[in-house]
């Protein structure tokens, strides 16, 4: 949510928005215990708990950067819920991802003999270290106080330019994994429909603008 004057308890957040990050924190618990469980602390395993933080982590994001646009394209209870929630769903989007982190770098440690890029190449760590600067960014003004000592038009360019930073990652990633496994194909679906609603709601809003700019990327990559 844009930041606002009103504070409700702790950093802003009611019990019900606290209760909402707890939900998640055990949500994520239950995900990672029950797979550490099965499978033990071997390289597979930790695999496997880094991608379900990952990809649950999608879904919390589908949620918080997809609810304007359908308050927008829709109306009704839903959507306005999770618009008031959206902060909440944005921070517990952060956790989903700080354990996808703190996970891989276990990995590292235990598994890689610290050499971080025997995990993953360079490009991937600093491309990524990018993405984490915007989350956590993003996850401090999530609560109220903060998000009014940066400011409102500073705010908004920050939870956009992070929003579209992380959505493009996701399309880019598990888009690349479906071209060749089938697996990642309903990952990369969720994603393109976050684009989907993020698009259509900019064309009702605004569909000269959205037309000029389809005409100029057209120009540009087709010519004429």
């Amino acid at each position: 949510m844009e930041p606002v004057a009103k504070q409700t308890g702790a950093w802003g957040w009611s019990r019900a928005d606290w209760a909402l990050v707890g939900l998640w924190l055990a949500v994520l618990a239950v995900l990672t215990g029950t797979t550490l469980l099965r499978g033990g602390t071997d390289d597979a395993t930790l695999g496997a708990v880094a991608r379900h933080a990952a990809r649950s982590g999608l879904l919390v994001f589908a949620l918080a950067f997809s609810a304007a646009a359908l308050e927008q394209l829709f109306g009704g209870a839903i959507p306005r819920r999770l618009l008031a929630h959206r902060s909440q769903l944005g921070f517990a989007f952060g956790l989903s991802h700080l354990l996808f982190l703190g996970t891989n770098v276990t990995r590292v440690f235990v598994h890689y003999g610290g050499d971080f890029f025997a995990l993953r190449p360079p490009i991937a760590w600093a491309a990524g270290g990018t993405i984490y600067l915007f989350i956590v960014a993003m996850m401090i003004t999530s609560f109220p106080a903060p998000a009014l000592r940066l400011g409102r038009l500073r705010w908004k360019v920050l939870h956009t330019i992070g929003g579209w930073s992380i959505l493009l990652t996701f399309l880019n990633s598990y888009g690349q994994r479906a071209l060749t496994r089938p697996a990642y194909l309903p990952w990369a679906a969720v994603a393109v429909a976050v684009l989907a609603v993020r698009g259509a709601a900019a064309w009702k809003q605004c569909p000269a603008r959205c037309a000029a700019v389809i005409a100029a990327c057209r120009r540009r990559c087709f010519g004429g």
